[in-house]
């Protein structure tokens, strides 16, 4: 370097800040949307076994979630500018409904807690149920 540690200094920041700029103009802030074909096609591809009965799209497409007939529930959720999947069983699952949103959390460092935003507050509360099981 040049041996004046303010301008080294000067140089390093002023190069960071470049990549940053040039990180956000190539789209490195872009965040996937979830959609029913995007997560169906994600869980085909991840858990090809996994037979969904029913799906819940978050509105705001950020997540998604898929309940089987076995007892499993599959998590798709956006991660930067991919969809991940989490295959987890229902009774692994911590469930609250505050009207229209749905509050998941997995026993699980790998997966996010997050909110589902239902299309009203009868379909949270079904979804509720799901992982709430039987009465």
């Amino acid at each position: 370097m040049t041996g004046n540690l303010l301008f080294d200094l000067a140089i390093s920041l002023g190069a960071v800040a470049l990549l940053v700029v040039l990180s956000v103009l190539l789209g490195g802030l872009r965040n996937a949307e979830v959609t029913l074909d995007s997560a169906v096609a994600r869980a085909r591809l991840d858990e090809p076994d996994f037979e969904a009965e029913e799906w819940l799209i978050d509105r705001e497409g950020r997540a998604a979630v898929a309940v089987s007939g076995k007892g499993e529930a599959l998590l798709a959720f956006a991660v930067g500018d991919r969809i991940a999947t989490r295959r987890v069983l229902l009774q692994s699952v911590a469930a609250a409904a505050d009207g229209k949103s749905l509050r998941l959390a997995v026993k699980d460092s790998t997966v996010p807690v997050f909110s589902l935003a239902a299309k009203d507050t009868a379909t949270a509360m079904k979804w509720l149920g799901h992982f709430s099981g039987p009465d």
